[in-house]
């Protein structure tokens, strides 16, 4: 038995982006000597991740087999429990975990906008701490709640760097030649995801780039749409296995969606040193900030003018090697295993309502 700190973290399912974040913050935690123990409420999506628990549940939404299902592990004394997602944060206060040590980390926007869940945090989660994976999240939160914590999304960039293909390859295995210029959207095809309007944006930006072509990587119900709209220019991935490892493909990476709550394909970008077009709202510009360039609006003609000044960027030579550099250095101090084992330390020596905002 180990004399090390512990946590516990709940996580409704292993799918994105919770497969990848339970390992970064188990590396995260073994560096500052935490022992975190994982534990995935649905089955596993593919081949489970070892050293992980799979409750194996099939209906999240089942309050009372959840609570039964988390009862045993919630009876252990940990020195913080991380619930990410409402359901597991819900099924930890009805199992009766320790509350004055539990984090409910929101992936998204609206987790208390309901009046039954603010109900059921005022009967229930009386002293479960809140957090919001961006500022604005944990800004909608804090109206509810008084206060809220930033825990963002982290990322192993030396795995992530590892991996990583250079440009040549990485277009090659897309079936594509070095020439021209690439801007590149990676999401899912979803009407929240806008991709009608980076597909607009990129017509509008080719008038003045000729040579200019678009890659969609991704897949939805958007996507028959889509390919009736596109000219020879654009191509269609798909969904890709590791899409984050074809990030040198691109010269530019337009990104419509800003009512994303984080946005981790805004955050691989950043770190492969790739200018990312969006609008300065919401959850992306938190990861971007100063790195980013931002539309001024939400028209074609406002994103071209964006992506202009994000490809200008690319090309200046030295420039862009500084830029680049900013670029990581921002992933390393705020998004990487490192900042994720400081801000674990921070919450377990402080407490979690000393740790302010991370």
């Amino acid at each position: 038995m180990t004399d090390s700190r512990r946590i516990l973290q709940i996580c409704p399912h292993d799918s994105a982006p919770f497969g990848d974040l339970v390992n970064v913050i188990s590396t995260a935690g073994a560096a500052v000597d935490v022992q975190v123990t994982n534990v995935f409420l649905g089955p596993a999506a593919n081949k489970p991740i070892q050293g992980c628990e799979y409750l194996d549940l099939e209906d999240l939404a089942d309050t009372k087999v959840l609570a039964r299902a988390l009862t045993p592990a919630c009876e252990e004394v940990w020195d913080l429990v991380l619930c990410h997602r409402h359901r597991a944060y819900w099924g930890a206060v009805r199992a009766g975990v320790v509350q004055e040590r539990c984090v409910a980390i929101a992936h998204e926007f609206g987790m208390l906008k309901s009046w039954q869940r603010r109900l059921g945090r005022r009967w229930y989660g009386r002293g479960v701490h809140f957090a919001g994976v961006s500022k604005p999240v944990a800004e909608e939160l804090a109206e509810v709640t008084g206060h809220s914590l930033v825990l963002p999304n982290a990322i192993d960039i030396q795995q992530l760097r590892q991996s990583r293909l250079g440009r040549s390859k990485a277009l090659a295995e897309l079936g594509l030649s070095d020439e021209g210029v690439t801007v590149g959207m990676v999401g899912r095809l979803h009407y929240k995801k806008r991709p009608a309007l980076g597909l607009a944006a990129f017509n509008a930006f080719k008038a003045d780039v000729p040579k200019a072509r678009l890659v969609v990587m991704g897949d939805g119900p958007l996507a028959g749409e889509l390919r009736e709209q596109a000219g020879a220019d654009v191509y269609f991935t798909g969904n890709v296995t590791n899409a984050r490892n074809y990030m040198n493909a691109f010269d530019v990476l337009v990104y419509p969606a800003v009512a994303d709550s984080f946005g981790m394909v805004v955050l691989e970008a950043l770190d492969a040193g790739v200018p990312v077009i969006t609008e300065a709202t919401s959850g992306p510009a938190y990861v971007l900030e100063e790195m980013g360039f931002y539309a001024q609006g939400a028209t074609p003609e406002e994103y071209a003018v964006a992506l202009r000044r994000g490809l200008e960027k690319r090309g200046l030579k030295g420039d862009a090697d500084i830029w680049r550099s900013r670029a990581q250095q921002r992933v390393e101090q705020l998004f990487s295993v490192s900042a994720m084992a400081r801000m674990l330390d921070h919450l377990l020596i402080e407490g979690v309502s000393g740790a302010g905002w991370a």
